[in-house]
């Protein structure tokens, strides 16, 4: 088997060495390729752990360096007679290469043991970063959602944490959207020029000085980032969560460490293009709510910004058994919708400082107008009811209300301690239209408070009267709604009244679905407004000067029982969206929080 040339090498045929190596090297392929087939199709953890462990093997051993040592070592053996100065300068040779770049072997076993215990395998490569801590990690295995999981990112010499999020496709790739835990400043799309690797790792590898930071705790709630021309007011994120969300949800963002509270109030869909692909994405717009404070169980506005690339979470507020008492004359009228934050009315603001409760027939006024109606009466105020509908005797019919049909029946009622509350249902005579009758009783209502007045110069006034007008857009219609032309006397009159009647603890409650043909001198008077679900854009208009564009545009996709509340009675500064309390007729039920 041996052949002598007359350069002095020597030619050793050895199937046994070469055969070897081929086996070695086809085992190599065939582990690279199931590593390759598990990462990309499996589910099961245990079969993910095994492709990692094939990974790990095949990439080690299969390495260029690792292979040239093999061939190099067959090679000297196979072709140089043995000890000969020609195969020693070629040992020497793979003696300089080889520790020029160690083997790597310390940290391939280090590896190999962390994938088998914790089964960290690689996912992916980071696709691009398109702003302040967002990753877009493109896979190249399917990934189950695990809140006990987080990834893991290695770029070059940097490792840093991300929190996994929504997954979808994008043309022939599957993309995962990502957060970092640590803070970077990047808030532009940019390509990404090494993809490094993603793996997924238990958190309970992850270090204490990042379990403690709010986005980790707060991890299972994170829906996005704060995006760009956020203001103190209103603040815009992109969603990148699959969280399920609508008008009227809350968020919360923290600073200064302090959860700051924000409510949903509109969507807008945008798109990025990026090398081709198309990026589609939501950005959500939530007005200031402000900060919880347990202790007066209201909202504090605050006067300060969120940091662009701040992560937002979604919140349900606190249990209403951690909540404090709120106090015998505020009542709760309900609470932020899908949260447990309560918000309730000063009674005595409600009335000396006149409300209005405007939407259209069916989205819940004359429900939300016994609620309140019943509070007063249990606040120990008087209720004069102008009721053109005949409905409130006989819904309010648990209080035994009086039923007036003659102006002179108004001050008797006021007179008697025993009445509570009244309704007035008057018809229209030759002599005195239905208008008529209404400012002769408010008048009434007005000089019986003066006469009764007990309260001294520098006191708060309280309420006494609470004067209701049920329908107000024929009790108290715009001058250009007037059918009858001595009207508009009778409706200034009114105004007047009101106008005077907080001095005198006298206050009104305008109820109408008609916002543009009620009189604007008594509609400008209420400092608190209910707004249900509306579609005159003339009230729409008009309500933008109280509640704000955003919330005077959400108003038409306001769902039943639902109410943007704002001014002087509410327990928030600003206005926002509630889930009106479900009252049954007849049925009186405060949601009045105890200690």
């Amino acid at each position: 088997n041996q052949e002598q040339h007359s350069s002095g090498w020597v030619v050793r045929e050895n199937f046994l060495f070469w055969g070897t190596t081929f086996a070695f090297i086809l085992a190599i392929g065939i582990g690279a390729f199931l590593s390759m087939v598990i990462q990309t199709f499996s589910h099961s953890i245990r079969l993910l752990k095994l492709g990692r462990v094939l990974f790990e093997l095949t990439t080690f051993v299969g390495s260029a360096k690792r292979l040239f040592s093999a061939v190099l070592f067959l090679s000297i053996i196979s072709y140089f007679e043995l000890p000969s100065v020609a195969g020693l300068l070629v040992f020497l040779f793979w003696a300089v290469v080889v520790t020029s770049e160690p083997l790597g072997i310390p940290g391939f076993i280090e590896r190999l043991i962390d994938s088998m215990r914790h089964g960290n395998f690689i996912i992916g490569r980071v696709w691009r970063v398109i702003g302040a801590n967002i990753y877009q990690i493109e896979l190249s295995t399917a990934v189950e959602k695990n809140d006990e999981k987080l990834l893991e990112v290695t770029q070059g010499a940097e490792t840093f944490l991300c929190i996994p999020l929504k997954t979808f496709p994008l043309k022939d790739k599957r993309i995962l959207n990502a957060i970092a835990i640590s803070n970077q400043t990047t808030s532009e799309l940019f390509p990404i020029n090494d993809p490094g690797t993603v793996k997924v790792i238990d958190i309970a590898q992850i270090p204490e000085s990042v379990k403690g930071t709010k986005i980790f705790t707060e991890r299972k709630k994170l829906l996005g980032i704060v995006e760009d021309n956020s203001d103190i007011e209103q603040l815009k994120f992109k969603l990148l969560s699959d969280q399920s969300l609508q008008e009227g949800y809350l968020v919360k963002v923290f600073i200064g460490g302090e959860p700051i509270v924000y409510q949903i109030v509109n969507a807008i869909t945008r798109s990025n293009s990026y090398e081709g692909d198309e990026d589609r994405f939501v950005i959500v717009v939530a007005q200031q709510v402000g900060r919880w404070d347990n202790q007066t169980s209201r909202f504090e506005s605050i006067g300060w910004v969120a940091d662009p690339g701040s992560p937002v979470f979604y919140e349900t507020g606190v249990p209403i058994s951690e909540l404090n008492a709120i106090g015998e004359t505020k009542k709760v009228v309900g609470k932020l919708p899908n949260s447990e934050y309560p918000i309730h009315v000063e009674i005595n603001d409600v009335v000396t400082h006149h409300t209005a409760i405007l939407g259209i027939t069916g989205s819940g006024k004359t429900f939300l107008a016994f609620e309140l109606i019943r509070k007063m009466v249990g606040s120990g105020i008087k209720v004069l009811i102008f009721d053109i509908s005949a409905d409130y005797a006989r819904d309010l019919g648990d209080l035994s209300p009086q039923r007036l049909t003659t102006t002179g029946e108004i001050t008797p009622f006021l007179n008697n301690p025993e009445h509570k509350i009244a309704v007035a249902e008057f018809q229209p005579t030759s002599s005195e239209t239905i208008v008529k009758a209404t400012a002769i009783s408010v008048r009434h209502v007005l000089d019986w408070a003066k006469y009764n007045l007990t309260s001294q110069q520098g006191e708060n006034i309280k309420a006494k009267v609470c004067v209701v007008f049920e329908e107000a857009h024929s009790l108290i219609p715009e001058w250009n709604s007037v059918s009858i032309a001595g009207d508009k006397d009778e409706v200034n009159k009114i105004s007047q009244a009101i106008l005077q009647g907080r001095k005198y603890g006298v206050g009104a409650l305008v109820i109408t679905q008609r916002t543009a043909n009620i009189t604007k001198t008594i509609l400008n008077q209420c400092n608190t407004i209910f707004a249900l679900q509306s579609f005159d854009q003339t009230g729409l208009e008009f309500l933008k000067n109280y509640i704000g564009d955003e919330h005077a545009n959400a108003l038409s996709a306001l769902l039943n029982r639902q109410a943007v509340l704002f001014g002087k009675a509410s327990s928030s500064r600003r206005p926002v969206i509630v889930r009106l309390n479900d009252v049954e007729m007849s049925n009186p039920a405060d949601e009045e929080i105890e200690d």
